[in-house]
């Protein structure tokens, strides 16, 4: 039903946008903007009046107005977040053995981190403008003609409509600004759409594509093993002042891992769950079964399961744009020319746009995954300082660390329909260029630099 919901919403959002370009190039679009002009320009009116009075509207009105000036402003924008980002990431504690400061400094980075999203759709908002106004000059036949003289908008007569003339020129930047407003609604709502679906994802329904079992020191036949990871589990709870969680044991998966997940975050309902893999149970000795589920303690305490839903939620509102690019090119690619030169100018505008929306979403998702991997990697050395506050033992978690460097193939996770749940994991559980965790090597360099004689 959900998914049904989601490519109606997706279809509704590609007849819009055939809509508006198509009704702005053919017959009806006199019309359309004789009803709509007055209001638009009143808007404009109010929009001068803010540039007039900011210096920011102002400043950014003529880098969108320009294409080489807005990619010029989005590439040395990257270059000094890129150079800030490496001063920030490598920052390192003062004092060995300050867990609360490690914490902060943890904290700061994983914040700046979420902020270089923000920067992401605002980059993404400006090209789509930018671009897509670019696409309306440059298949208007007097751009070429009069190249020199465009800056002074000669008229430009097309289906009586005088696009360049000093009263409506302005008719590109309103459709250019109302599709880039129509980008941001996309990844608003595609945002809205996949929070909603991964908050009703319950604990029980992963349990079953985990293939895993509900263990409580209620139940019977309980093995040793899974008696000590009980009362692991209540020794973490009672230091890190959570409550207890649900615990499940992965039984079909010899590797050794670990994972924390909930469900029904920020309510007062909120569940929290801990999955053990049968490997790590019968490899860790009962201090490192500790210290790995102090780890898995943190990701709770510090709620990063929902901002790990937050971040993939907005990954998929930006791949939204490039699949609605990608579908509107497949179309197209299948509509035969005409001897309509107005035809053929309104198929290869939307060719055009359609090109931006894919070329954006998929350059968006990219950076995003990137952020988001980044965000996953800071978080475990979060998590890992957070353990040895927990249990006052550092040792315990750089030994099992040590201990699967030679066994750091018995990681990985034999179910594939795991894969969505990665992050998640106290180690990596599939190999890939954007690695959610660090690797085990910098991971006990980190403990043994801050916690080596602790």
């Amino acid at each position: 039903m959900l998914k049904q919901i989601i490519n109606i919403f997706i279809l509704l959002l590609i007849v819009l946008v055939l809509l508006i370009t198509i009704i702005t190039l053919e017959q009806s679009a006199d019309i359309i903007i004789e009803k709509i002009l007055p209001i638009l320009k009143y808007l404009l009116l109010v929009f001068e009046e803010l540039r007039q009075n900011s210096i920011v509207i102002d400043t950014f009105y003529f880098i969108a107005n320009n294409l080489f000036i807005s990619l010029c402003f989005v590439f040395i924008s990257f270059l000094v977040i890129l150079i800030m980002t490496h001063f920030i990431l490598g920052k390192q504690s003062k004092l060995k053995g300050d867990i609360y400061e490690l914490q902060n400094i943890s904290k700061f980075k994983i914040l700046w981190l979420n902020l270089l999203f923000f920067a992401l759709l605002f980059f993404i908002i400006l090209l789509s403008y930018s671009l897509i106004l670019k696409v309306f000059y440059i298949f208007t036949p007097e751009f070429y003609e009069s190249r020199e003289d465009f800056s002074h908008h000669i008229p430009y007569t097309y289906r009586g409509i005088k696009f360049f003339d000093n009263r409506n020129y302005e008719v590109y930047h309103i459709i250019s600004f109302l599709l880039s407003f129509f980008v941001l609604m996309i990844i608003f709502f595609a945002y809205l759409i996949k929070v909603f679906i991964m908050k009703n994802k319950s604990i029980d329904k992963l349990a079953k594509i985990l293939e895993a079992r509900e263990i409580s020191l209620d139940r019977k036949n309980l093995t040793t093993k899974e008696k000590n990871a009980l009362f692991a589990i209540e020794e973490m709870a009672i230091a890190s002042s959570m409550p207890l969680p649900r615990v499940f044991i992965m039984l079909k998966e010899k590797g050794i891992n670990a994972l924390c997940t909930g469900e029904r975050f920020g309510k007062k309902d909120e569940k929290i769950a801990i999955f053990i893999t049968k490997g790590a149970l019968n490899f860790f000795n009962k201090e490192e079964l500790q210290a790995v589920i102090g780890h898995e303690f943190s990701h709770a305490f510090h709620k990063d399961v929902a901002l790990n839903l937050k971040l993939f939620s907005l990954i998929f509102a930006l791949n939204c744009i490039s699949l609605i690019g990608d579908i509107m090119l497949r179309g197209l690619s299948k509509t035969n020319t005409s001897k309509s030169k107005d035809r053929n100018k309104a198929l290869a505008v939307l060719g055009a746009i359609a090109l931006v929306f894919f070329i954006l979403g998929a350059l968006g998702t990219l950076f995003a995954r990137i952020l988001q991997a980044s965000i996953s990697r800071q978080k475990e050395y979060l998590a890992d300082v957070s353990s040895v506050q927990y249990t006052r033992n550092p040792q315990a978690l750089i030994n099992a660390l040590k201990k699967l460097i030679l066994f750091q193939k018995k990681t990985n996770i034999n179910n594939t329909k795991a894969k969505d749940c990665a992050h998640m994991f106290f180690l990596k559980a599939f190999d890939g260029i954007l690695a959610t965790h660090p690797s085990l090597e910098k991971r006990i360099k980190y403990l043994e630099k801050h916690f080596g004689s602790y």
